[in-house]
């Protein structure tokens, strides 16, 4: 029986219909939204939006990792940073002593009888009993060259009980030791150890952290519905399959349930390293009271001026204006600012650790006048006040205590994790793309010798050669499409 030929019209019985034709796989190490036939309509527009925010999340990453490893890690450090240097300098920061705290003026007074070419620039006040006290000083002007003389530490540690110094050390010394290293630490934490320089570049690393924040985010957006049950799949790790499928995992939920801790991160990053320009661009929305260090020019000609006022003098002006301001606490610590010629009281619990939620009162008094330069009083003020005072707070984990700091130290090192995981998925991409180069260029060359050779050689070299492609694109395909359908950024 004669069966006539289907119309062009008609699809085969054994055709799939044309929306369920399977996806044509793609070699690997190519970005699927590159080599995936082009979406129609509007579709176009939002893959190759999608495209150039991949790119801006690649590159933005590759920029920052180095930096934001080593900032992640020395974070983590850095949170509980007095802890350590305690432990590393403890002959100097536990004394043993019991009984009553000497006064501010008593333990300045020995400071100065030991060393009389120094000047005392901070003094705790609240000390934990058993513990010494860290005094800062720097060196006097020497009066016939009006230039500082050389000092070789600054710090002295003191007996608050009985007056004694037990030794002295300095944080900038060169070379590593255990009495600098927690300084070298913090210097190579917010400047890389460039100084000026280097705190311009951590800041502009900052600002890039932000940007890329926001679009790390919108690639984990689903670009169709059902909206929340695709999205919901980013937020799950699955540690099975291929290793660059398990470091997307990694990079993708890390970044994913901790987006609400490092996006204030990322802009407190920013306050640090550029203050000025910060709270210039918050005024915009609402003005914060002005800072004492940021409105006042600094007077290093005056550097070798002793100021007018002491230090009793100042505490005895800040008992009476910390009363009529409602502050109930006590001053933690009160130093003094020869660049500026400024003193300052921050009424913290201890002289290391600032309070929770948005932080402690501060004072500030001309060094001169005594006149009150700027008051800090936490909860008051408008928002743009609010926003400033939580910066710092945020920054080192203050905000939420001890267990505050403990979540800033767990995010440094999953921030150093999230560092390398996303050039790993880049690298290893990359090599597969250099070994999918080289691969079409052998098959080439093999095909362009066959068509040389005898018919039979070549025909059973093709089969051969066909039956592996459809073995390997099978597999490719079968993988792309469980990556697409767990919602993978693709082309990362």
């Amino acid at each position: 029986m004669q069966t006539n030929p289907p119309s062009p019209n008609t699809t085969p019985p054994d055709a799939a219909p044309p929306d369920t034709v399977p996806p044509v796989a793609t070699p690997p190490g190519v970005a699927p939204s590159d080599a995936a036939p082009k979406p129609a309509n509007g579709n176009a527009a939002a893959a190759r939006a999608r495209r150039f925010r991949v790119l801006l999340h690649r590159y933005a990453g590759l920029t920052m990792a180095a930096c934001l490893f080593m900032a992640g890690l020395t974070g983590s450090i850095l949170a509980y940073r007095h802890e350590i240097d305690a432990w590393l300098n403890s002959a100097l920061a536990h004394t043993g002593s019991r009984g009553a705290q000497l006064p501010p003026q008593a333990m300045i007074d020995a400071v100065e009888k030991a060393y009389p070419n120094v000047r005392v620039t901070l003094v705790p006040l609240k000390i934990d009993t058993g513990n010494s006290a860290e005094i800062r000083v720097e060196s006097r002007y020497d009066s016939a060259s009006k230039t500082p003389r050389t000092l070789a530490f600054d710090r002295v540690y003191l007996d608050p009980v009985t007056g004694r110094v037990l030794g002295t050390r300095g944080t900038r010394t060169t070379g590593i030791s255990r009495e600098n290293i927690m300084q070298l630490t913090a210097d190579l934490h917010s400047k890389i150890l460039l100084g000026g320089n280097g705190r311009i570049f951590m800041g502009i690393i900052a600002l890039i952290w932000v940007f890329d924040s926001f679009v790390s985010l919108s690639l984990t957006l689903p670009p169709a519905r059902p909206f929340f049950s695709r999205w919901r799949r980013q937020w799950t790790m699955k540690l099975s399959g291929p290793s660059v499928r398990s470091a997307l995992n990694w990079h993708r939920v890390i970044g994913l349930w901790l987006w609400i801790i490092l996006l204030p991160l990322a802009i407190s990053s920013v306050y640090m390293n550029f203050p000025s320009g910060f709270v210039s661009a918050v005024a915009t929305l609402s003005k914060p009271a002005p800072s004492a260090f940021l409105t006042r020019h600094p007077v290093p000609e005056k550097r070798d001026i002793e100021p007018a006022l002491g230090y009793r003098e100042i505490l005895a002006r800040a008992e009476k204006d910390a009363t009529a301001r409602g502050i109930k606490k006590t001053p933690g610590l009160i130093f003094y600012n020869s660049y500026y010629r400024l003193y300052g009281l921050m009424y913290r619990p201890t002289q290391n650790h600032r309070g929770a939620g948005l932080g402690d009162p501060f004072l500030c008094y001309d060094a001169d006048t005594g006149e009150l330069v700027s008051a800090t009083i936490p909860g008051d003020g408008n928002l743009g006040d609010h926003v400033i005072a939580l910066q710092r707070q945020i920054h080192s984990g203050d905000i939420g205590g001890p267990l505050g700091r403990a979540a800033v130290s767990a995010t440094g090192i999953l921030i150093a994790v999230m560092s390398v995981t996303g050039p790993l998925i880049w690298w290893k991409k990359q090599r597969l793309r250099r070994t999918t180069q080289r691969g079409i260029a052998a098959t080439k060359g093999t095909d362009s010798n066959q068509q040389s050779g005898s018919n039979q050689q070549s025909n059973c070299h093709k089969k051969q050669t066909t039956k592996l492609t459809t073995d390997y694109t099978a597999r490719h395909s079968r993988n792309q499409r469980r990556m697409t359908a767990a919602g993978y950024a693709k082309g990362f």
